[in-house]
C-alpha cells in the first residue's frame, strides 16, 4: 500500500507516532500499529506496573505533547482529583493515559488506524516500500515503517551458569509476563543490581511477603531521590563550563565535579540543578566524544552518571530506606562469585568489593534487576535478528543501540540511510545518549511523524501532477 505506514511496537514511542499521524496525516494515509501484547499504549514500562510502582518523574513533566505540558495532569485528575504537576503518580495510571491518547486520536480520525495484534518477525524491501511478515504468516505492506522496539529484555548477568538454574526460582526478566509472581511469603530473595529496577522489584517482593531481600551490585550504589518539593531546574554555570571543557570523559567528569563543588558552596543551589542543566546539551556532548572516550565513560563513569541522572520518587526512596532500616533489605557492594542450587533455592557466594572477603547468602529466589540489554547483536528477537542479518539495521560500535542518521532513518550495513525506515526509542542512545525520558522520546516521535506526513503529502502531490 503506497499510502500506508506500519509502526512496529505500540509502547510509548509507537503510540505517539501513531497519534501524531492520525491527527496530522493527509487523507488516504493508512496507519497500521503492530503490537504483540494485548494492550496498545502502555508497553512493558507502564503495562506491567504494580500499584506500588511510581513514575520516576513528576506528573508535570510527563505530557505526551510538548505543546500541551499539562495534558497528562488533566488526565491524571480524572483518576486522582487532587493530583498536581509535582506528584509522582502510579505508573499504571500513565499506561491508562497512553491508551487514552491513542483512543482520542483514533476517534478524531475514524477508519485510519488498524490495530494489528501480532508479532513482527521479518521485514523486506519491496518495489513500493516494505513487507512486514508476522509470526502467524500474515504479510503487511507499506511505503514506510517505524521501528519502535522499546527496551530490550535484560541480559543474563550469570552467563551460562544462569541458564542451568531452575527457571522457577531464577527470574531472568522481572518485566516478563509472570514478573515476580513466583515469590511467596516468608521467602529470602536476592536481587542482582541495586538501581531503579531493583527498587521496584524490592517493593514488589516485599508486598508479596518476602522476609529478607538482598541486593548485590558492583558499587552498591542505590537510587537517589528527586528533591521535595519539586522545583524547576535552576540555572548554573555547568553548560558554559562543559562546552569549554576538553571533549574527553575525564574532562567532562572533572568539569561536573568542579561545578558541583562550586554549587555546594553557593546558596540555594542543589546538585540536581547541575545535573539537570546538562540535559539540553547531553546529545551534543556525546556526539563530540570519539568512541575511545565513550568507552572510557561507559567503563568508569556510567553507573555514577545513571545514579545521579535517573532519580526516583521521594516516597519510593523513603520506602527503600525503610526496608533497610527494618533489616528487611541489605545492599552488598561486590559481585556474585558462584551460585549453587540447593533443595530450597540457592547458595550464592558474594565477593565483596575492595577485597573485603566474601559471604554466602542462602536464598529461595534470584531476580535479575540489571536493566535492559543494549546490544542488538545478542538479542533473541526474531525481527531484530532478521534486520541485522539482512543488513537493514546495524548496531553501533559500542553496542548501545542502532545507527541512524539525523532524521532517525536506519543506516544499513553500508552506512547508507534506508529510505522510509525510521527508528524511535531507547535504541537511539547510541547517537544521543539521552534516550530514555519522555521529553526526548516524545520529540523524536513527533519529528518522525512530521517526516512521514511530509513525504506522504509530497507523494500524493506528485501523483496528482
Amino acid at each position: 500500500m503506497k499510502d500506508a505506514v506500519i509502526i512496529i511496537g505500540a509502547g510509548f514511542c509507537g503510540t505517539l507516532v501513531a497519534a501524531h499521524l492520525l491527527v496530522r496525516g493527509p487523507s488516504g494515509l493508512r496507519v497500521r500499529l503492530v503490537e504483540r501484547a494485548s494492550r496498545f499504549g502502555p508497553g512493558i514500562a507502564y503495562g506491567r506496573a504494580e500499584p506500588q510502582h511510581l513514575l520516576n518523574v513528576p506528573a508535570g513533566n510527563m505530557s505526551a505533547f510538548a505543546a500541551d505540558p499539562d495534558h497528562f495532569v488533566r488526565f491524571a485528575k480524572t483518576r486522582w482529583p487532587l493530583a498536581t504537576g509535582g506528584d509522582f503518580l502510579p505508573r499504571a495510571t500513565y499506561g491508562e493515559y497512553l491508551e487514552q491518547v491513542l483512543s482520542d486520536a483514533e476517534t478524531a480520525r475514524p477508519g485510519v488506524l488498524d490495530r494489528v495484534h501480532g508479532e513482527a518477525v521479518a521485514l523486506a524491501r519491496t518495489a513500493d516500500g516494505f513487507c512486514v511478515t508476522l509470526a502467524d504468516g500474515r504479510g503487511l505492506e507499506a511505503a514506510r515503517v517505524v521501528l519502535a522496539f522499546g527496551n530490550l529484555p535484560p541480559g543474563d548477568p550469570l552467563g551460562t551458569a544462569g541458564g542451568a538454574l531452575d527457571p522457577a526460582r531464577y527470574v531472568r526478566d522481572p518485566w516478563g509476563p509472570a514478573g515476580v509472581s513466583c515469590v511467596d511469603a516468608g521467602e529470602r530473595v536476592l536481587l542482582i543490581g541495586s538501581g531503579l529496577t531493583a527498587l521496584d522489584v524490592a517493593l514488589s517482593v516485599h508486598a508479596r511477603g518476602a522476609r529478607e531481600i538482598h541486593c548485590v551490585s558492583r558499587h552498591g550504589w542505590t537510587p537517589l531521590p528527586h528533591r521535595m518539593p519539586v522545583a524547576r531546574t535552576r540555572p548554573t554555570a555547568i553548560q558554559a563550563r562543559i562546552e569549554a571543557a576538553p571533549a574527553t570523559a575525564r574532562g567532562y567528569l572533572r568539569c561536573i565535579r568542579d561545578t558541583l563543588d562550586s554549587a555546594a558552596r553557593a546558596e540555594r543551589v542543589d546538585w540536581r540543578d547541575v545535573i539537570g542543566g546538562l540535559r539540553a546539551v547531553t546529545p551534543r556532548l556525546w556526539r563530540q566524544l570519539p568512541d575511545q572516550e565513550r568507552l572510557r565513560f561507559l567503563r568508569h563513569a556510567r553507573t555514577l552518571w545513571d545514579v545521579h541522572r535517573h532519580r526516583c520518587a521521594h516516597t519510593a526512596a523513603a520506602a527503600w530506606a525503610g526496608l533497610i532500616a527494618t533489616g528487611i533489605l541489605s545492599v552488598h557492594a561486590g559481585r556474585i562469585a558462584g551460585v549453587t542450587s540447593s533443595f530450597a533455592g540457592f547458595d550464592v557466594e558474594v565477593r565483596h568489593a575492595a577485597g573485603r572477603g566474601s559471604k554466602v547468602l542462602r536464598v529461595h529466589r534470584i531476580v535479575n534487576c540489571t536493566g535492559p540489554r543494549t546490544d542488538l547483536a545478542r538479542s533473541d528477537d526474531a525481527l531484530i535478528r532478521n534486520l541485522i542479518d539482512g543488513g537493514l539495521l546495524t548496531r553501533d560500535a559500542l553496542a548501545l543501540g542502532v545507527r541512524v542518521d539525523d532524521g532517525n532513518r536506519a543506516l544499513d550495513v553500508h552506512g547508507i540511510a534506508v529510505p522510509g525506515l525510521f527508528v524511535v526509542g531507547p535504541v537511539l542512545r547510541a547517537r544521543d545518549w539521552e534516550a530514555t525520558a519522555v521529553p526526548e522520546l516524545r520529540g523524536w516521535a513527533e519529528r518522525v511523524a512530521e517526516a512521514i506526513v511530509a513525504a506522504a503529502r509530497a507523494g500524493q502531490e506528485s501523483a496528482r501532477t
